[in-house]
């Protein structure tokens, strides 16, 4: 008789079984206390999602979990129906750290998910979405340990492994779903069965993750993970409260994909856009000083029209809108779609002025299409998502270099006396004449 393993292998592969029955290695080191080690990973759903305008079926949704490995509890998630990317990993690790009161409630999930705090140890795979400059940084800015599992050793990351198995299989009983391949579900259509938008999606796994996961018995633990969670932070031997993060502003913005620019005379160039700001001019007057070496930048790839410097001085991130405040502002997709129109026309010499211009017409083709393309409505329903997504985390910031500043001491100056004179006596008044007063005409003639 064939073992459960065995069986697995057969029906579902080698890697699934592999996942499922080998025991999780351990060697990046055992997870003692709530937040110890944190793993993060994406992985494709296993439903078809409709757009919310004419819920026509536009594709499967992609997710970015990040879970403890002590508790089980998931910290952060993020649902998008853009691939993997910086952006994606940005958006879960700052959800993970930050409080989740005000995302329920937006979301419209009730419940409570008490997690939040900076984790110790973050654990991913070696995808170049976390191999990139923003994870490195905000690991030394944040004093986050980052460990990659090496190739070929997907059970070192089986905790979040076995987490995404897990939201995959609740997802078998959705409308749309798309089983685990094609021999599961036969003669069945997924796109047909499509019924859920991705905001309804997002609604029902995260009521799922607050009210159920969280809180069944977990088979490893051998009890809920929000009770694993509490007694490692207020138990016996508990660890305490995570420190809340105060400053979240610099949070969102540590988390934002970036790169490095010296500035120029004409302020800072990003994928052939300008930008500028007076603070710029400044840094440019004392470059000796200031910009010899290339300064970070960021970017919210939702909204492109403002970048924020890291200002070498003020040691804080200031916005740099674009230099011709004119232009709309535009995603960071639509200006990659506006630059894949100019490459297919054939022009290579690509400027700031074409792009907006080619931007413009894609708008229009999709204004007056008589037919509304799978493709085309699955780019509005990104476009409206990614707005969302924006309005989920702190606001960006407004703050200008003189609101920065130290504001002066004012020293409290003490009360004057003015003293009122007396009224006039009757001797003080001049006497005058009236008739001096009134003024005296001579005749003028006039010259014949």
């Amino acid at each position: 008789m064939l073992s459960d393993e065995e069986k697995t292998r057969k029906r579902r592969g080698r890697k699934q079984a592999k996942d499922k029955y080998k025991e999780i290695n351990a060697q990046y080191g055992e997870a003692t206390s709530p937040l110890a080690i944190v793993q993060i990973d994406h992985t494709q759903l296993n439903v078809m999602v409709v757009d919310s305008e004419d819920r026509e079926c536009i594709g499967r949704p992609w997710i970015t979990v990040a879970i403890d490995v002590f508790s089980r509890m998931i910290t952060g998630m993020f649902i998008s129906l853009d691939p993997p990317s910086a952006d994606s990993v940005g958006m879960c690790l700052c959800q993970s750290i930050l409080e989740k009161d005000a995302l329920l409630r937006k979301i419209g999930v009730e419940g409570s998910w008490p997690v939040w705090g900076r984790m110790n140890t973050l654990h991913m795979d070696n995808g170049k979405d976390f191999r990139g400059e923003m994870v490195r940084i905000f690991a030394e800015e944040w004093s986050v340990d980052v460990q990659f599992r090496p190739p070929g050793f997907a059970e070192w990351g089986g905790h979040i492994e076995r987490l995404n198995g897990t939201l995959k299989t609740e997802l078998d009983s959705v409308k749309g779903t798309t089983f685990r391949g094609p021999k599961d579900r036969v003669e069945y259509d997924p796109e047909e069965h499509a019924v859920m938008t991705l905001d309804e999606l997002e609604k029902y796994l995260f009521n799922h993750v607050v009210n159920v996961y969280h809180q069944e018995r977990h088979s490893q633990l051998e009890c809920p993970p929000i009770a694993k969670w509490q007694d490692g932070l207020l138990g016996d031997k508990g660890s305490g409260l995570p420190d809340k993060v105060e400053d979240t502003e610099k949070l969102r913005l540590d988390l934002l994909p970036m790169i490095k620019r010296k500035i120029r005379r004409d302020g800072i160039v990003w994928d052939h856009i300008h930008y500028s700001c007076p603070e710029l001019r400044l840094l440019l007057i004392n470059k000796d000083k200031f910009n010899k070496e290339k300064l970070i930048v960021r970017r919210d790839p939702r909204d492109i029209s403002t970048i924020y410097l890291y200002h070498p001085v003020l040691k804080a991130y200031i916005p740099v809108p674009y230099r011709d405040t004119f232009r709309q502002p535009i995603s960071l997709w639509e200006h990659r779609e506006a630059r894949a129109r100019l490459k297919s026309q054939g022009i290579t010499a690509v400027n700031e002025d074409l792009i907006f211009q080619a931007l413009a017409r894609n708008q229009q083709l999709v204004e007056t299409s008589e037919k509304t393309t799978k493709n085309v409505r699955k780019n509005k329903e990104r476009a409206r998502r990614r707005k969302q997504d924006a309005s989920r985390v702190p606001a960006t910031p407004k703050k200008t270099v003189e609101n920065r500043l130290p504001k002066p001491e004012l020293k409290s100056v003490p009360p004057v006396e003015v003293k009122v004179p007396d009224p006039p006596d009757e001797d003080d008044f001049i006497d005058f004449d009236e008739e001096e007063l009134t003024p005296q005409y001579m005749p003028v003639r006039r010259i014949q």
